[in-house]
């Protein structure tokens, strides 16, 4: 007994072994699946067929049986055994031989009979029926509920069980001339005998299938053997693979975060940007590390220039579209001494065409963006935009001010160009500019987006009341909100500020 154990261990303590151990319980827990599921499987075919069977018989029966006779038969005769032989009364004599023939040619091993319900004592009674004895006017204990909720309807029952055995049953209901039910007829079939033919055909099949599981098991075994004689070396192979791609990639992310340093340098610093406008935010929320969205703020003579940009795709390539975005912006300014928004777009988009387009790249990136140009000593405003919007509100009116409708790049006609826009400005306008990445962001019961018109007449305009760092908290609030489970799927940025009142 000793050694059995020993060699047992020894098994249990190898990788084939535990193999073997495994596929032994799971070819033990398959085969005792499959015998239930084709158990319950056949089991429930033969009660969907014969249920069927017995459906079409009480159906045909109850349209063959005189409705109007069989109500005069228990008019006429209102005692229990008030008729003794199925030859006592006509009409009687004929339902009879109609439910024994139907019972015949069906092969049924019980009898067809009718049934009344007598509403008076809450139970039913025999009618006529197929057996060459009537039981005519007896009470019938049997009855299931399915007999009284149905009555008008008909049903089909099992299976069910009763001190007879196991049973599948249809009804249907007898009419008379007027349609009024005056009974049902039953067909009945016992469900036991099937239980045992289902059990037979189960085990037989049951023995083919482990003789099969048995062959795969062990053709399984032989392989399992081979590719584990390999397995020590594949797990140190993996190991020095999975070493080498957490180096890289410890070295990539370190590059993005490098990246992300430079492209933060290049970005306009805020608290410059408030000596003009006191009251405003940047709600900028990259996707990844790195981000295709920027913003970008230039002060040349009396002239403020500030643009929200958002860059073909995000991520990395995303960051060199911005680099790229954020130095053509300034090569376009510097190219005049007072360049109105659209005359910036123009150049960027002709330059920026130039170097993903026109040199042979066959590049479609660029860039959709809003740009304006602020005047403080006479509260003058232009804006121009690509595919991006300005909104402005006054009070409780808001105002959108849309952009042409083709991105800086890209492949749309040479010819096209920007427009500027002259916009109304009086002390204490509030104006937003914006990326699609807040109102394209998925969330809320029904994952669905956002939406301009939400972000703007709803939230935006909601809100105009606070002052604007108020407003980025509960432009943040409400994002990561709607977003809650949902990935985000593009960067985020919103700018917002009001114009100054007089000192």
């Amino acid at each position: 007994m000793e050694k059995l154990k020993l060699k047992w261990k020894d098994i249990i303590g190898t990788n084939t072994g535990r193999v073997m151990l495994v596929l032994f319980v799971f070819t033990v827990l398959l085969c005792g699946g499959f015998l239930s599921y084709t158990y319950q499987t056949q089991i429930e075919s033969f009660r969907k067929i014969e249920l069927g069977k017995l459906k079409g018989i009480s159906n045909s029966l109850a349209v063959q049986i005189d409705g109007d006779q069989h109500e005069d038969i228990f008019r006429a005769f209102v005692d229990v055994d008030g008729i003794v032989s199925n030859d006592q009364n006509e009409s009687f004599e004929k339902m009879h031989r109609t439910l024994q023939r139907n019972k015949e040619i069906n092969g049924l091993p019980t009898d067809i009979y009718t049934l009344v319900y007598d509403k008076s004592e809450d139970s039913f009674v025999f009618g006529a029926s197929s057996s060459s004895k009537p039981y005519f006017r007896h009470l019938w204990s049997e009855a299931h509920e399915s007999h009284r909720s149905n009555y008008e309807e008909g049903a089909l029952i099992g299976p069910y069980t009763d001190e007879n055995g196991v049973w599948l049953s249809s009804f249907s209901p007898i009419r008379n001339s007027e349609g009024a039910v005056v009974g049902i007829v039953q067909a009945d079939e016992p469900f036991d005998a099937f239980f045992v033919k289902a059990r037979r055909e189960v085990l037989q099949k049951l023995i083919g299938v482990i003789i099969s599981l048995a062959l795969l098991v062990f053709a399984m075994l032989h392989i399992t053997q081979r590719i584990l004689i390999r397995d020590d070396r594949l797990k140190k192979v993996l190991f020095t693979q999975r070493k080498e791609i957490e180096l890289k990639n410890k070295e990539i992310v370190s590059s993005i975060n490098r990246a992300k340093t430079i492209q933060d340098a290049i970005l306009p610093d805020l608290e410059k940007m408030r000596k003009v406008f006191p009251d405003m935010f940047v709600m900028f929320q990259p996707r990844d590390i790195v981000s295709g969205d920027f913003f970008w703020y230039a002060e040349k003579g009396n002239y403020i220039y500030f643009a929200v940009a958002d860059c073909t795709g995000h991520g990395v390539p995303g960051a060199f579209m911005s680099i790229m975005g954020h130095t053509l912006l300034n090569d376009a300014l510097h190219q005049s001494a007072a360049a109105t928004p659209a005359q910036i777009l123009n150049r960027l988009n002709k330059n920026l065409k130039q170097i993903l387009y026109d040199n042979g790249n066959g590049s479609s990136d660029g860039m959709d963006i809003a740009l304006i140009r602020y005047e403080a000593k006479i509260k003058s405003l232009d804006f121009a935009g690509a595919l991006r919007p300005l909104v402005r509100i006054r009070g409780g009116v808001i105002s959108k001010f849309k952009g042409d409708k083709f991105s800086i790049g890209g492949y749309h006609e040479r010819n096209k160009c920007y427009t500027d826009h002259e916009i109304d400005i009086l002390p204490g306008d509030s104006f937003y500019m914006f990326s699609d990445g807040y109102t394209d962001q998925f969330g809320g019961k029904n994952g669905k987006k956002y939406m301009s018109r939400k972000f703007a007449d709803t939230l935006l305009f909601a809100n105009r009341e606070h002052v604007m760092e108020d407003q980025q908290y509960l432009l943040q609030y409400e994002f990561h909100h709607w977003k809650a489970k949902e990935e985000q799927i593009d960067d985020v940025l919103v700018a917002g500020f009001k114009v100054p009142r007089a000192a």
